[in-house]
């Protein structure tokens, strides 16, 4: 039995971030994650000829001074991730610029004003007290959009802009969530056309390294392998990993997306506002799909490589080629109900579509790939999705005010806490600082 005055629970950036703040303000703790490996819903790959790839989250923005505060903490650099050239739309099977499409439809500009002015008028601190929000709470916002914007053209423009900025399907989530995801980020101007605002730098080496210099920073009190499966929190916190190791500590710190959370067995049982919200959050289900090519040939039509696509399983491909690699990236994503249909089928299969969808958007140059890489999300067994969970109808205003709050010693991180930046590597890392104060000034 370890005695400590914080366990955290999960290893990702929420955990490793909440546990480097509290060994900074003096507290000892003891992290503790399921998976043979720390990163969470971030992970590193490579290619064949050994060039370092994402296969989960892996933009930063200028606007995520947290995490890039981490970065030169821990000795990383950050390297360019724009790409220059024009942007495409694949609208009714033909290639559009993206910009020309959204500004000549005057429903498009309507339904982004609309949309606009609710999502300046969520309350961020407590989503759950917007104006109207029961009513913006129950419809979803494929509903609002069906009919903010009648004519289906221009419905599947929307739709598909906000497909590429929004991963959730808009049938599963409320209109409500949705309004707060696009201000916690900023990207509501990102829909008059598909820019780089968030996108506009990458890791060296990928946020896998950020995250295995942060756990060798913390020693041997990150423990791999040790998935938990019950929280006693009668007296303190008392933590039981599979293989039957027991943790104390006055805390407790919970990172993982609330419906991993919801898999631990609490004593006492959680509160049944807390309780339901982690059973109505979903994690998306997506795959990351790479294609590899001798050289970035769509650069030389003058291409950023970027495209929507209305219709088919892989709405948005953008070019990821890592700066310095002589060899050509698009990255693609099969996600939601798309993700489920293709993720039963064979990766050749999922190499085929994409494939398939590149040369639509390129041409026959895109035909022979030298490499392909994947990596299914909804097949990680301790994350079950990726990016995040998200809010479907009736969730905010019925449970939404549990979300952060602690459950006697327990208190919650993870990027879905975020005020700011939910659903990417900022929220995360905001959230696990944010945690460790919250156990800070309820223990000192």
């Amino acid at each position: 039995m370890t005695d400590v005055d914080v366990i955290v629970v999960g290893a990702g950036l929420a955990g490793l971030t909440a546990a480097h703040a509290l060994v900074d303000l003096g507290a000892t703790v003891q992290v503790l994650e399921a998976a043979d490996r720390v990163g969470g819903r971030t992970r590193g790959g490579f290619t064949a000829d050994g060039q370092w790839l994402e296969l989960g989250g892996q933009w930063v923005s200028d606007e995520h001074t947290a995490l890039r505060a981490l970065v030169d903490r821990f000795g990383l650099q950050l390297v360019d991730a724009a790409t220059s050239g024009r942007v495409v739309h694949v609208h009714d099977g033909r290639v559009v610029e993206a910009q020309a499409l959204a500004q000549n439809h005057i429903e498009l500009d309507s339904a982004t004003a609309q949309f606009t002015a609710l999502v300046e008028a969520v309350d961020m601190e407590q989503p759950w007290r917007t104006p109207d929000a029961a009513v913006l709470d129950e419809q979803t916002f494929a509903g609002w959009i069906r009919t903010v914007v009648p004519d289906a053209a221009a419905r599947a423009q929307f739709t598909a802009a906000c497909a590429a900025l929004f991963v959730p399907d808009p049938t599963e989530v409320s209109l409500l969530h949705a309004a707060f995801y696009f201000r916690s980020t900023g990207l509501i101007g990102a829909l008059r056309g598909i820019d780089r605002q968030a996108q506009e730098w990458r890791i060296d080496g990928g946020p896998s390294a950020l995250c295995d210099r942060m756990a060798a920073g913390l020693g041997d009190v990150v423990r791999l392998n040790a998935p938990v499966h019950k929280l006693a929190h009668n007296d303190g916190v008392l933590a039981v990993t599979d293989d039957g190791s027991r943790y104390t500590a006055r805390h407790a710190i919970v990172t993982t997306a609330p419906p991993m959370a919801a898999r631990i067995r609490y004593d006492p049982i959680l509160p049944s506002d807390r309780d339901q919200l982690s059973q109505r959050l979903h994690s998306i289900a997506v795959v990351k799909i790479y294609l590899v090519y001798a050289r970035p040939f769509w650069r030389d039509a003058g291409l950023s490589g970027e495209a929507v696509i209305e219709g088919g399983p892989i709405p948005v491909v953008m070019d990821n080629t890592p700066p310095g690699y002589a060899g050509g990236v698009l990255v693609g994503f099969i996600e939601g109900a798309d993700s489920l249909k293709w993720g039963l089928r064979s990766a050749a299969e999922r190499q085929q579509v994409f494939v398939e969808t590149a040369m639509t958007v390129f041409g026959e140059q895109a035909a022979n790939p030298v490499e392909y890489l994947e990596y299914d999300w909804s097949m990680n067994e301790f994350t079950r999705g990726c990016y995040s969970g998200h809010f479907p109808p009736g969730a905010w205003t019925s449970y939404g005010s549990a979300l952060t709050a602690p459950v006697g010693a327990i208190h919650w991180a993870g990027t879905e806490t975020a005020r700011e930046w939910t659903g990417y590597m900022e929220g995360a890392v905001r959230s696990g600082e944010r945690a460790a104060r919250d156990v800070m000034a309820s223990s000192y």
